[in-house]
């Protein structure tokens, strides 16, 4: 009969507790003891994207939906998507919106919004 111990089964499966890892982990060094310097390429990224307006996507269409997601360098079906999650859920957080690709939704934060028309 196996022990308390070996009763647990580790499995790779996202989500599951045994999966996870216990351990903290330390933040990055630099070879001096300190924190290294940000990346001056993302720097610039955040700075230009804070400089562009934001674009209200309440205020689009299907093509404005699709252009602006071309300007982003993205697929045309990322519009239908994003289209979806803006005017059929209603949602206007970017992290809910889980069928966007990570790096669109943090492109979305930082050059879109969704604001409602003030009355």
């Amino acid at each position: 009969m196996p022990s308390p111990d070996s009763a647990a089964v580790h499995t790779d499966r996202p989500g599951d507790a045994h999966s996870r890892s216990t351990s903290a982990r330390a933040a990055p060094v630099g070879d001096d003891g300190a924190a290294p310097e940000p990346d001056t390429a993302d720097a610039a990224d955040t700075a230009d994207a804070a400089a562009e307006p934001r674009t209200n996507l309440l205020g689009l269409d299907r093509v404005g939906f699709q252009s602006f997601c071309a300007e982003l360098g993205q697929k045309p079906f990322r519009a239908t998507q994003l289209m979806r999650w803006v005017h059929h859920r209603g949602e206007d957080d970017w992290a809910a919106m889980t069928d966007l690709a990570r790096a669109f939704r943090e492109r979305l934060q930082a050059r879109a919004e969704i604001t409602p028309p003030t009355v």
